[in-house]
Parts: C-alpha cells; structure tokens; sequence
C-alpha cells in the first residue's frame, strides 16, 4: 500500500457532520452530537462504534482534526503457510510476507487508538507453560517479490541463512511486527524491518531485525516495543524445535 493512501485527515465541526469517509477499504463515519465526537466503523448494515471523545468547548468552535495513519498489529504473528518453506544445507532463501495494517486513530494530534482493520485468531506462541508470548496466527503464503502492489499491507522480507550442514523444513515462521518501524521507500511504498533467521554451523539460531535494503527510506511509524536480545533468544530455541527436521 502507499504511504499516501494510507494516511486520512478531516476537519469536523457539528456543521459539517456526519462526515463519511472511505480508508484502506473501509467505511467510516464521524460526528459530533452533543460536544461529543464519535467515530464509527461500517461492515454493511452493522456499524461498530470505534471511539465516543469529550471535546474541550475549544474544539467545538474551531473544529477537530481527525486522522487515520498506518500502524502495525499489536502482536506476533504465527505465519503458518500451506506449504513448507524448504531450506537446503549451506542455502540461504528470501521471500515477501504481506503484514496487514491497522491504523492509528488521532485527535487534534494525540493518539486515541488503534483501529483494528484486520481480524486474528489468537494463538500462544511457545511452550505450554513455558516461554512464549500471545500472538496471532497469519495465513500468508510467501511471495517471491515485492512488485505487487497491496491495498491493505505493508511487505515485510524474510532472509532465512543455513549455514548447517542440515536442511530445514519450515512449517511455521513468528513475524515480530511489534518490534518493528514502518517505513515508506520512494516510491511510497510501505514496508517493514526485513528479519534475519541464521542458522550457524552448530546449528544455533539467531533472529535480527534490520532496516530495508532499498535507499531513501523513511520511517512512518516506530516499534510499538523495544526487543530485548533475551526476548527472540527464547523464540530462536523454541523454532528450532519446531521447524528442524533433520
């Protein structure tokens, strides 16, 4: 998706609402009744009510500013594709994850919320009982290259170097999307922090997140949460179990 695209802003003042509006496909609606704002989000005949804000008498004389910006989701995510990723000894592949986006609602500039555009199932991802993290499962199958233009997600690439003398049948991958910044490249296009799998001669795993290859990036959104070295040590021990056949 484009940066541009992705981004929405409005002026709202009592007169001019209700104020409907299309962003990344869907339907919305804002108004101000009563010195309140309320934003809703259409599917259909259903409609759900995504915010209900207090406005200061100031903002009902001058207007409020309302704003959707590209976020990512708020979790991991568990990619399980139908086929296994097959990654021979010695080989190393790369290949494209369409992440899909939230947004993140502002008023007058502040942060509200998030607007959740693209539903999960949850899922533990690690050990019953022991390390792991909620996330959400993601059926994604990988794409070869970035060309494709998406309405509703940012590319997010895959590197996975096998340095072992042992090939690998990927069954399942963690994309670490809250760890990571949105960026747009020149094109306008939206991406993520590429991650790294390295698996070394001893068969250790490590996982980096490094910016995007492409120049004159910039950044859009930061990392919801800042990786701990201890945090994807626990995932690294815990896919290793899981996708290594050997």
């Amino acid at each position: 998706m484009k940066a541009e695209a992705a981004l929405y802003k409005e002026m709202i003042t009592e007169e001019n609402s209700p104020l409907r509006f299309t962003a990344y496909g869907k339907k919305f609606s804002a108004a101000i009744h009563e010195g309140r704002l309320q934003i809703f989000l259409h599917s259909g005949r259903k409609e759900e009510l995504q915010t209900d804000i207090i406005l200061p008498d100031k903002a009902l004389v001058s207007g409020t500013e309302i704003a959707l910006s590209p976020s990512l989701p708020d979790k991991p995510l568990s990619l399980d594709p139908a086929r296994s990723i097959y990654v021979l000894a010695g080989a190393t592949v790369s290949f494209f994850i369409p992440v899909p986006l939230w947004a993140t609602l502002t008023v007058n500039g502040l942060p509200v919320k998030d607007i959740i555009l693209k539903e999960f199932s949850k899922t533990w991802i690690g050990e019953v009982g022991q390390n792991g993290d909620l996330g959400y499962t993601h059926h994604q199958e990988p794409m070869k290259d970035d060309s494709t233009l998406l309405p509703d997600a940012a590319y997010m690439e895959i590197i996975i170097e096998n340095k072992s003398r042992i090939s690998f049948d990927v069954k399942r991958l963690i994309l670490y999307v809250p760890f990571t910044a949105l960026y747009k490249n020149e094109a306008g296009y939206l991406f993520t922090d590429r991650q790294k799998f390295t698996i070394s001669p001893n068969n250790k795993q490590d996982i980096k997140l490094m910016r995007p290859a492409s120049s004159g990036i910039e950044t859009v959104a930061r990392p919801r949460r800042k990786a701990s070295k201890d945090y994807f040590t626990r995932f690294a021990t815990f896919l290793k179990k899981v996708t290594v056949m050997s």
